[in-house]
């Protein structure tokens, strides 16, 4: 009935057009009268309205943009009708779309046996007060044009508890009591309202099977994300901007840190792991880039994540170009080293050294000043057998010997020019590793070093935003540039 209702005004918008521009629905529920629960929420309602005063201050929404819905405001018809009045009717191509929600949430058992999640509006558990995903998704989906962002701090787990506990609460509720087996056995899906537009940003507090934790009066994830972008402590490259990657690793790794200090979330045993289903190198919430101000560039820095679209290297910004490439992660503190230092020179014999504070697999590659793409580790430079570093452990490349029995060197050869040496280590075996790399890649460099890494940063950072419900395979990246003189 709700999605009828919802369908049936959209040939009426048309007819009844607004002055466009941003537009932002931010709804958060404490009150559910008609649900008994043990432990009642306490910072949904406090969470909407702090996210609403972040729209219309660091986001630069205006006041008249934004239309707050809480508790008994907070109805399944005014959250429709606000969304189909504000953020279909009022928008236009290039506008942003917020779609704000933190209260509680379910799975329900959908017609042919599937599963659909809901959003409980005030007047849950009423048919109405069940908000299907299904029946915003297709709403969403009128939006293509527009920069669309949905942030869900609630979760759908299935066999959730009536939100009894000591220190927090999770903001999910098992409605269909009848059915729990079954509804414990339908498939969970990461991004409960769809990525029908490749320009839809959706934000989900947990992944599938976990808990959207409060404690303290406050979700824990619009905390996060709050403090994320209004602080700038997720810009962990320091350039003035923020992207949904480089928020989503800073929400992960606050998160993991918040349930591992928290009894209720250890006991739980489910984890704290915010999910991401759209552009990750888009910034967050869309906000205007600043103008571009001149910085160093360190010898040695964590990667930031890709603003760009892929292109073939640009020997005039390649640094620059490849600090906008990868997520600011490196927990393992991977290091890379040359023998020389300063400008090398043409026949000259050097060696790279690698180490981590962690254990795990490593993959060193060489962008040339030519702009092709060459892997120095593993291959035949060394003659150790394995990939694997151990935490603490330096490499040295090379370590072979030749077939003469002398031991190998790397002599520096044309091109001349800028180039820089990628580290990439990833927590877990080979196999996850490789499977990201060219696969013509052993057999000498690439050209279009540029579309190579794009398409290598994206897949790294799907690892971290594959919403299995399982923990991803931490991983992290650091580079070294170099130059070569003629």
């Amino acid at each position: 009935m709700i999605r009828r209702a919802a369908l049936s005004v959209l040939a009426a918008l048309a007819a009844t057009p607004a002055l466009a521009g941003d537009r932002a629905v931010v709804v958060g529920i404490d009150a559910y009268p008609d649900l008994a629960l043990a432990r009642p929420l306490t910072g949904a309602r406090a969470d909407a309205e702090r996210f609403r005063d972040f729209l219309t201050g660091e986001m630069g929404f205006d006041a008249s943009e934004v239309t707050l819905l809480t508790d008994a405001a907070a109805t399944s018809s005014a959250i429709m009708a606000a969304i189909i009045d504000r953020l279909v009717a009022e928008t236009a191509a290039g506008d942003r779309a917020v779609f704000y929600f933190a209260g509680l949430g379910s799975r329900l058992a959908g017609p042919g046996g599937g599963i659909n999640e809901v959003l409980l509006a005030h007047d849950a558990p009423s048919v109405l007060g069940n908000i299907p995903r299904d029946a915003l998704a297709e709403i969403f989906d009128l939006l293509a044009d527009q920069q669309v962002t949905v942030i869900v701090d609630a979760s759908f787990r299935a066999d959730a508890r009536d939100l009894a506990g000591s220190l927090a609460a999770g903001r999910s509720l098992r409605l269909d009591t009848a059915d729990r087996a079954e509804a414990g056995a339908g498939p969970a899906t990461d991004a409960p309202f769809g990525a029908g537009s490749t320009g839809r940003a959706v934000w989900n507090a947990a992944a599938p099977g976990q808990f959207a934790w409060e404690s303290g009066g406050q979700g824990v994830f619009t905390q996060g994300l709050i403090d994320g972008i209004g602080s700038g402590a997720a810009d962990a490259n320091g350039n003035g901007t923020i992207t949904n990657a480089e928020l989503l690793t800073f929400l992960r790794d606050r998160s993991d840190g918040w349930c591992a200090a928290t009894a209720d979330c250890t006991a739980d045993g489910a984890g704290l792991t915010p999910n991401f289903a759209g552009p990750l190198q888009d910034l967050a919430l869309r906000a205007p880039a600043p103008a571009p101000s001149a910085a160093p560039v360190p010898e040695d820095r964590p990667l930031p994540t890709s603003t760009l679209a892929p292109k073939d290297l640009d020997l005039t910004d390649t640094l620059g170009f490849v600090t906008d490439l990868f997520t600011p992660s490196n927990a393992a503190h991977l290091r890379i080293g040359l023998s020389e230092v300063g400008p090398l020179k043409i026949g000259e014999t050097v060696r790279f050294s690698v180490t981590a504070e962690r254990p795990g697999t490593l993959v060193l590659l060489d962008i040339n000043p030519r702009g092709e793409l060459a892997q120095i580790f593993p291959s035949s430079l060394s003659a150790t057998g394995t990939t694997r570093l151990e935490a603490g452990e330096t490499l040295t490349i090379p370590n072979g010997k030749g077939k003469s029995g002398a031991p190998l060197e790397i002599r520096v050869t044309e091109p001349h020019g800028k180039g820089f040496l990628l580290g990439l280590f990833i927590e877990d075996d080979l196999a996850r590793l490789t499977a990201i790399l060219p696969e013509n890649l052993a057999g000498g460099p690439v050209p279009n070093a540029g579309q190579y890494l794009y398409e290598i940063a994206q897949d790294l950072l799907r690892l971290q935003a594959d919403g299995a419900g399982t923990a991803a395979p931490d991983w992290s990246a650091t580079y070294l540039p170099y130059e070569i003189l003629p």
